[in-house]
């Protein structure tokens, strides 16, 4: 283990230098060097992990696991549990394997609330309910989206407020329940009102709850409602549903 590490020192984030760095998380899993191994996942691979080679990554994450992508090694941390798990699941989704990746992901989000610890359960619940919307599951996305939204509640990060409600909204107008949809929108748009964000991110976010809200208002009739939002608002794509916070490293 050791030895790769040394020699780690050439790695420049491509696969073309990155063998030594396989190689060493492989030995320190052996060597029941887990967080070490984990940290050195994190930092030196994870950024160069694309579809390609989501195979590899899933064999290096498979090295964390006493059950595989259920049951992280009891040598971990308790925040590198939930890391490792949390990663498993995004990987299993980016590999179209959708019913696998539930499985990492609730539980996660399980440590998480045990773990009080309401922003990152947030976030994987926000994760559990993009990927019910995935696979076709509108009820079970939307009952993840209520509890990503408690869970935010729960924290002080308005943003991360914003984009639960924005989430839900989503779902709900999918669903048909345009009223409720428009009851979250608004309250978006008093959020920004009320807690002006500088971030450009935070910004696109509201602008892009503010677009959906009239495209929502057009659907139904009102044009008028919608021609006043401005050209700006019309320019930018609906995305926000998908400006979710990384874990926590």
């Amino acid at each position: 283990y050791r030895t790769y590490v040394r020699e780690r020192t050439s790695f420049q984030r491509s696969w073309t230098y990155a063998e030594p760095i396989f190689q060493a998380i492989i030995h320190g899993c052996q060597a029941g060097l887990y967080d070490s191994a984990v940290e050195m996942y994190r930092n030196d691979i994870r950024g160069v992990l694309g579809q390609e080679t989501f195979g590899l990554g899933l064999f290096l994450v498979s090295q964390f696991f006493d059950t595989c992508f259920e049951v992280p090694v009891r040598a971990l941390s308790s925040a590198n549990r939930r890391w490792i798990l949390n990663e498993a699941g995004l990987i299993l989704k980016g590999r179209g394997k959708l019913e696998q990746a539930t499985v990492p992901l609730r539980a996660v989000l399980s440590l998480s609330e045990q773990a009080e610890d309401w922003a990152n359960a947030a976030i994987n619940a926000t994760n559990l309910s993009e990927l019910a919307e995935l696979r076709g599951d509108l009820a079970e996305a939307t009952k993840s989206a209520r509890r990503a939204l408690d869970l935010a509640r729960r924290t002080d990060n308005l943003f991360q407020l914003m984009n639960s409600l924005g989430r839900l909204a989503k779902l709900l107008f999918q669903r048909g329940q345009t009223q409720d949809s428009h009851a979250l929108l608004d309250s978006i748009s008093e959020l920004c009102d009320a807690h002006p964000y500088p971030e450009p991110n935070r910004i696109l976010l509201v602008i892009d709850a503010d677009y959906e809200m009239r495209r929502i208002q057009a659907t139904k009739g009102e044009i008028h409602k919608y021609e006043a939002t401005g050209s700006v608002h019309r320019s930018i794509p609906v995305s926000y549903t998908h400006l979710t916070l990384p874990t926590k490293r």
